[in-house]
Protein backbone atom coordinates (compact mmCIF):
# COMPACT_ATOMS: atom_id res chain seq x y z
CA UNK A 1 0.00 0.00 0.00
CA UNK A 2 1.01 4.11 -1.00
CA UNK A 3 2.40 5.43 2.37
CA UNK A 4 0.28 8.45 3.13
CA UNK A 5 1.20 11.50 2.00
CA UNK A 6 0.07 15.29 2.62
CA UNK A 7 -0.88 18.43 0.64
CA UNK A 8 -1.96 21.56 0.79
CA UNK A 9 -5.60 22.29 -0.95
CA UNK A 10 -6.14 25.40 -3.02
CA UNK A 11 -7.69 27.59 -0.56
CA UNK A 12 -4.96 27.06 2.06
CA UNK A 13 -7.48 26.23 5.03
CA UNK A 14 -7.35 22.55 4.71
CA UNK A 15 -4.88 19.97 4.26
CA UNK A 16 -5.83 16.54 2.57
CA UNK A 17 -4.22 13.40 3.89
CA UNK A 18 -4.85 11.34 0.18
CA UNK A 19 -4.53 7.58 0.80
CA UNK A 20 -6.21 6.40 -2.58
CA UNK A 21 -8.96 6.80 -4.74
CA UNK A 22 -12.40 7.17 -3.37
CA UNK A 23 -14.94 4.09 -3.98
CA UNK A 24 -18.34 5.09 -4.22
CA UNK A 25 -20.14 1.62 -4.15
CA UNK A 26 -23.53 2.82 -3.21
CA UNK A 27 -25.63 -0.16 -3.05
CA UNK A 28 -22.76 -2.30 -1.97
CA UNK A 29 -22.20 -0.02 1.28
CA UNK A 30 -26.36 -0.07 1.90
CA UNK A 31 -25.91 -3.66 1.94
CA UNK A 32 -22.82 -3.86 4.54
CA UNK A 33 -24.21 -1.23 6.83
CA UNK A 34 -27.51 -3.49 6.54
CA UNK A 35 -25.57 -6.72 7.35
CA UNK A 36 -23.17 -4.91 9.94
CA UNK A 37 -26.40 -3.64 11.85
CA UNK A 38 -28.19 -6.97 11.73
CA UNK A 39 -24.95 -8.90 12.76
CA UNK A 40 -24.23 -6.59 15.90
CA UNK A 41 -26.54 -7.67 18.43
CA UNK A 42 -25.25 -11.50 18.20
CA UNK A 43 -21.62 -10.23 18.00
CA UNK A 44 -21.90 -8.30 21.42
CA UNK A 45 -23.71 -11.14 23.02
CA UNK A 46 -20.86 -13.69 21.89
CA UNK A 47 -18.22 -10.88 23.19
CA UNK A 48 -19.91 -11.49 26.83
CA UNK A 49 -18.24 -14.67 26.95
CA UNK A 50 -14.94 -16.07 27.65
CA UNK A 51 -16.04 -19.55 25.22
CA UNK A 52 -17.59 -17.18 22.24
CA UNK A 53 -15.40 -14.21 22.50
CA UNK A 54 -12.55 -15.11 20.20
CA UNK A 55 -15.40 -16.78 17.55
CA UNK A 56 -17.40 -13.22 17.94
CA UNK A 57 -14.35 -11.24 17.82
CA UNK A 58 -13.36 -13.42 14.33
CA UNK A 59 -16.56 -13.15 12.81
CA UNK A 60 -17.05 -8.83 13.16
CA UNK A 61 -13.79 -8.71 11.69
CA UNK A 62 -14.72 -10.44 8.46
CA UNK A 63 -17.72 -8.77 8.87
CA UNK A 64 -16.02 -5.18 8.56
CA UNK A 65 -13.47 -6.38 5.90
CA UNK A 66 -16.80 -7.52 4.28
CA UNK A 67 -17.95 -3.90 4.49
CA UNK A 68 -14.87 -2.70 3.09
CA UNK A 69 -15.09 -4.76 -0.38
CA UNK A 70 -18.28 -3.19 -0.39
CA UNK A 71 -17.31 0.31 -0.35
CA UNK A 72 -17.14 0.97 2.98
CA UNK A 73 -13.12 1.73 3.60
CA UNK A 74 -11.06 4.45 4.37
CA UNK A 75 -10.05 6.76 0.67
CA UNK A 76 -8.60 9.77 2.02
CA UNK A 77 -8.49 11.81 5.67
CA UNK A 78 -8.88 15.61 5.64
CA UNK A 79 -7.20 17.59 8.51
CA UNK A 80 -8.17 21.54 8.58
CA UNK A 81 -6.43 23.48 11.44
CA UNK A 82 -3.13 22.10 11.71
CA UNK A 83 -0.20 24.27 11.72
CA UNK A 84 2.39 23.56 14.41
CA UNK A 85 1.85 19.72 15.11
CA UNK A 86 3.46 17.72 12.90
CA UNK A 87 1.68 15.53 10.22
CA UNK A 88 2.94 12.44 11.46
CA UNK A 89 1.85 12.94 14.91
CA UNK A 90 -1.13 13.52 13.45
CA UNK A 91 -1.50 10.44 11.09
CA UNK A 92 -0.09 8.16 14.23
CA UNK A 93 -2.95 9.19 16.44
CA UNK A 94 -5.54 8.46 13.85
CA UNK A 95 -4.03 5.40 13.31
CA UNK A 96 -5.64 4.54 9.82
CA UNK A 97 -4.39 3.62 6.49
CA UNK A 98 -6.03 3.13 3.29
CA UNK A 99 -8.56 0.68 2.60
CA UNK A 100 -9.35 -0.08 5.68
CA UNK A 101 -12.62 -0.97 7.04
CA UNK A 102 -13.90 2.83 7.65
CA UNK A 103 -16.60 1.35 10.39
CA UNK A 104 -13.38 -0.16 12.39
CA UNK A 105 -12.38 3.22 13.01
CA UNK A 106 -12.69 5.08 16.43
CA UNK A 107 -13.71 8.80 16.10
CA UNK A 108 -13.58 8.92 20.12
CA UNK A 109 -10.51 7.37 20.37
CA UNK A 110 -8.31 9.06 17.41
CA UNK A 111 -10.23 12.31 19.24
CA UNK A 112 -8.37 11.15 22.89
CA UNK A 113 -4.88 10.47 20.54
CA UNK A 114 -4.99 13.97 19.07
CA UNK A 115 -5.52 15.48 22.32
CA UNK A 116 -2.63 13.77 24.01
CA UNK A 117 -0.25 16.08 21.69
CA UNK A 118 0.97 18.99 23.56
CA UNK A 119 0.03 21.62 20.68
CA UNK A 120 -3.57 20.34 19.69
CA UNK A 121 -6.09 22.18 22.32
CA UNK A 122 -9.02 20.26 21.09
CA UNK A 123 -9.81 17.80 17.57
CA UNK A 124 -13.50 16.76 16.51
CA UNK A 125 -13.03 13.55 14.44
CA UNK A 126 -15.88 12.41 11.91
CA UNK A 127 -16.77 9.41 9.86
CA UNK A 128 -18.46 10.82 6.64
CA UNK A 129 -19.63 8.01 4.66
CA UNK A 130 -18.30 5.42 2.28
CA UNK A 131 -14.83 6.84 2.23
CA UNK A 132 -13.38 9.71 4.26
CA UNK A 133 -12.11 10.94 7.73
CA UNK A 134 -12.70 14.46 8.52
CA UNK A 135 -10.32 15.95 11.63
CA UNK A 136 -10.32 19.39 12.54
CA UNK A 137 -8.04 20.33 14.98
CA UNK A 138 -7.39 23.74 17.09
CA UNK A 139 -4.15 24.24 18.13
CA UNK A 140 -2.26 25.89 20.82
CA UNK A 141 -0.91 29.33 20.07
CA UNK A 142 2.30 30.29 21.97
CA UNK A 143 1.42 33.47 24.26
CA UNK A 144 4.07 33.82 26.31
CA UNK A 145 7.43 32.92 28.01
CA UNK A 146 7.21 32.45 31.85
CA UNK A 147 10.14 32.26 33.58
CA UNK A 148 9.99 30.24 36.76
CA UNK A 149 13.26 29.40 39.03
CA UNK A 150 15.71 30.29 36.34
CA UNK A 151 13.93 28.21 33.55
CA UNK A 152 11.76 29.51 30.52
CA UNK A 153 8.50 27.75 29.75
CA UNK A 154 6.17 28.18 26.76
CA UNK A 155 2.43 28.93 27.86
CA UNK A 156 -0.75 29.49 25.92
CA UNK A 157 -3.55 31.69 26.37
CA UNK A 158 -5.03 29.39 28.99
CA UNK A 159 -1.73 29.65 30.90
CA UNK A 160 -1.02 25.86 30.20
CA UNK A 161 2.66 25.02 29.70
CA UNK A 162 3.72 23.51 25.97
CA UNK A 163 6.44 21.21 26.45
CA UNK A 164 8.87 22.61 23.99
CA UNK A 165 12.35 21.10 24.43
CA UNK A 166 14.37 24.59 22.77
CA UNK A 167 12.77 27.76 23.39
CA UNK A 168 14.95 30.05 21.78
CA UNK A 169 12.50 29.90 18.49
CA UNK A 170 10.09 31.58 21.34
CA UNK A 171 12.26 34.91 22.36
CA UNK A 172 10.34 37.58 20.71
CA UNK A 173 7.58 36.75 23.08
CA UNK A 174 6.90 38.64 26.19
CA UNK A 175 8.87 37.28 29.28
CA UNK A 176 6.60 36.98 32.41
CA UNK A 177 7.70 36.25 35.80
CA UNK A 178 6.27 35.09 38.77
CA UNK A 179 4.33 31.58 40.49
CA UNK A 180 0.83 32.30 39.12
CA UNK A 181 1.87 34.53 36.12
CA UNK A 182 0.32 32.13 34.00
CA UNK A 183 -3.00 32.29 35.36
CA UNK A 184 -3.37 35.58 34.17
CA UNK A 185 -1.59 36.32 31.31
CA UNK A 186 -4.17 36.21 28.54
CA UNK A 187 -6.08 38.96 30.82
CA UNK A 188 -2.73 41.06 30.95
CA UNK A 189 -1.58 40.80 27.10
CA UNK A 190 -4.96 41.89 25.92
CA UNK A 191 -4.75 44.66 28.32
CA UNK A 192 -1.17 45.78 26.83
CA UNK A 193 -2.60 45.00 23.62
CA UNK A 194 -5.07 48.06 24.21
CA UNK A 195 -2.49 50.54 23.66
CA UNK A 196 -0.40 48.77 20.91
CA UNK A 197 2.47 51.17 20.26
CA UNK A 198 3.22 51.08 24.44
CA UNK A 199 3.11 47.43 24.38
CA UNK A 200 5.75 47.43 21.81
CA UNK A 201 7.78 48.60 24.11
CA UNK A 202 7.28 46.04 27.36
CA UNK A 203 9.93 43.37 27.80
CA UNK A 204 8.71 41.92 30.15
CA UNK A 205 5.86 41.88 33.34
CA UNK A 206 6.51 40.73 36.95
CA UNK A 207 3.57 39.31 39.06
CA UNK A 208 4.10 41.01 42.43
CA UNK A 209 2.91 38.72 45.62
CA UNK A 210 -0.21 37.75 43.46
CA UNK A 211 -1.76 40.83 43.21
CA UNK A 212 -0.79 43.28 40.65
CA UNK A 213 1.91 43.90 37.72
CA UNK A 214 5.11 45.63 37.41
CA UNK A 215 6.13 46.50 33.78
CA UNK A 216 9.17 46.61 31.99
CA UNK A 217 10.23 49.03 29.21
CA UNK A 218 13.47 48.72 27.07
CA UNK A 219 14.86 46.65 30.22
CA UNK A 220 15.24 49.98 31.58
CA UNK A 221 12.37 51.99 32.97
CA UNK A 222 9.77 50.07 35.44
CA UNK A 223 5.87 50.72 35.44
CA UNK A 224 4.71 49.95 38.99
CA UNK A 225 0.69 49.35 38.20
CA UNK A 226 -1.88 48.81 41.44
CA UNK A 227 -3.93 45.69 42.71
CA UNK A 228 -7.14 47.57 41.66
CA UNK A 229 -8.07 48.65 38.34
CA UNK A 230 -4.98 48.14 36.82
CA UNK A 231 -6.40 48.53 33.04
CA UNK A 232 -7.52 52.64 33.69
CA UNK A 233 -3.64 52.89 35.22
CA UNK A 234 -2.60 51.28 31.76
CA UNK A 235 -4.27 53.67 30.04
CA UNK A 236 -3.67 56.41 32.30
CA UNK A 237 -0.08 56.00 31.80
CA UNK A 238 -0.43 55.60 28.08
CA UNK A 239 -1.93 59.17 27.57
CA UNK A 240 0.40 60.40 29.82
CA UNK A 241 3.34 59.07 27.88
CA UNK A 242 1.70 60.74 24.35
CA UNK A 243 1.55 63.95 26.12
CA UNK A 244 5.22 63.87 28.15
CA UNK A 245 7.05 61.37 26.68
CA UNK A 246 8.00 59.70 30.23
CA UNK A 247 9.73 56.59 28.86
CA UNK A 248 12.42 58.86 26.73
CA UNK A 249 13.31 60.73 30.22
CA UNK A 250 16.37 59.39 33.04
CA UNK A 251 13.33 57.21 35.01
CA UNK A 252 14.04 54.31 36.91
CA UNK A 253 10.50 53.99 38.04
CA UNK A 254 7.03 55.13 37.45
CA UNK A 255 4.41 54.33 40.05
CA UNK A 256 0.78 54.33 39.45
CA UNK A 257 -0.17 52.35 42.76
CA UNK A 258 -1.32 55.61 44.43
CA UNK A 259 -4.73 56.89 43.45
CA UNK A 260 -4.29 60.49 43.93
CA UNK A 261 -0.45 61.01 42.69
CA UNK A 262 1.88 59.60 40.55
CA UNK A 263 5.56 58.62 41.80
CA UNK A 264 9.05 58.57 39.67
CA UNK A 265 12.23 58.11 41.13
CA UNK A 266 14.91 59.31 38.44
CA UNK A 267 18.00 57.13 37.99
CA UNK A 268 21.49 57.79 39.76
CA UNK A 269 19.08 58.90 43.01
CA UNK A 270 20.63 55.65 44.87
CA UNK A 271 18.08 53.43 44.62
CA UNK A 272 18.76 49.92 43.35
CA UNK A 273 17.74 49.52 39.57
CA UNK A 274 14.61 47.16 39.55
CA UNK A 275 16.40 43.93 37.77
CA UNK A 276 14.95 42.96 34.57
CA UNK A 277 14.61 38.97 33.38
CA UNK A 278 16.79 37.83 30.99
CA UNK A 279 16.23 36.04 27.79
CA UNK A 280 16.37 32.49 26.97
CA UNK A 281 19.71 31.79 25.13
Amino acid sequence: MRPVTERATPNGRQRRVFLGARVRRALGAAIAVACLAGSAGAAYVGMQSNIFGAVARTGMAALLETTATLGLRVDEVIVSGRHTTPSATVLAALDVKRGDPILAFSPAGARAALEASPWIRSATVERSLPGTVRVRIEERVALALWQERGRFRVIDMDGVVIPVGDVRPFHHLPILVGDDAPQHAATLLAMLASEPELALRVTAAIRVSGRRWNIRFEDRVELRLPAADPAGAWHRFARLERAQGLLSRNLTVIDFRLPDRLVIEPSGTGIKKPKTPGKPT
